[in-house]
């Protein structure tokens, strides 16, 4: 299930009453998840900064790729207030509203910082293997990544015009296909993302490179995966 019909499925389908509410486990994730990406990009920056300073462009994109993050964690955690993992009947139309208002907002926040850490990614591959044939692949994959980013956003963001129609359901106006909208996004990523894993395996091994800092460079290249 992807982000963005959980955010929907999660509201609508509320445990029994007399259960806590399931959006105090989205909390928990939410934090954990915030927790979990400062410990992984203060990772990232302490391996590129020691022993020498190797920050580069690519390492920007990751800083506001987790700011993205951090916005989305946020965001989860405004839902759960404001009625995520209520059932949907107990709810007021202004906490409906409000939920709803949140869940887009939040899903602009996850595809952003889905389209960063994947930039992110293939400049680091650009900034350290120098193979001319391998640097050509690496544009055409930022250009691919380009392309399917600016769909993901300005899908999520004009997913309904007017805009009030994301949180207003019965206010007239348009709606992109919820479904086939949020089926297209999952596999356009899934595919980017195999594309970004697969890239360097070929050409990883024929490094020449001392051993300790080809162990750095595969550390570097794994912190950047996650």
């Amino acid at each position: 299930m992807d982000m963005e019909s959980f955010n929907v499925d999660v509201i609508e389908d509320g445990g029994p009453p007399g259960l806590a509410p399931q959006g105090q486990s989205v909390i928990s994730c939410a934090v954990a998840s915030a927790v979990l990406s400062v410990i992984i990009v203060g990772l990232r920056f302490y391996a590129r900064l020691s022993p020498a300073r190797l920050l580069g462009w690519e390492d920007a994109w990751i800083l506001i790729a987790w700011i993205w993050s951090a916005c989305q964690s946020a965001g989860m955690a405004i839902q759960v207030i404001t009625g995520m993992g209520e059932r949907y009947e107990t709810l007021s139309v202004h906490q409906q509203q409000t939920f709803f208002k949140w869940s887009y907002i939040t899903i602009i926040f996850y595809n952003l910082g889905l389209a960063f850490v994947k930039v992110s990614i293939l400049l680091l591959y650009l900034r350290v293997l120098r193979d001319l044939n391998y640097r050509k692949a690496c544009y055409i994959a930022l250009s691919l990544v380009a392309v399917v980013s600016t769909w993901t956003v300005f899908s999520s963001v004009l997913f309904c015009l007017p805009f009030e129609k994301n949180w207003k359901p019965n206010a007239p106006g348009k709606c992109l296909d919820r479904g086939a909208t949020w089926f297209a996004n999952a596999a356009i990523n899934i595919f980017t993302d195999f594309v970004i894993l697969i890239l360097p395996l070929p050409i990883l091994p024929k490094i020449k490179q001392p051993r300790q800092q080809k162990i750095s460079l595969y550390l570097i290249f794994a912190l950047g995966f996650l």
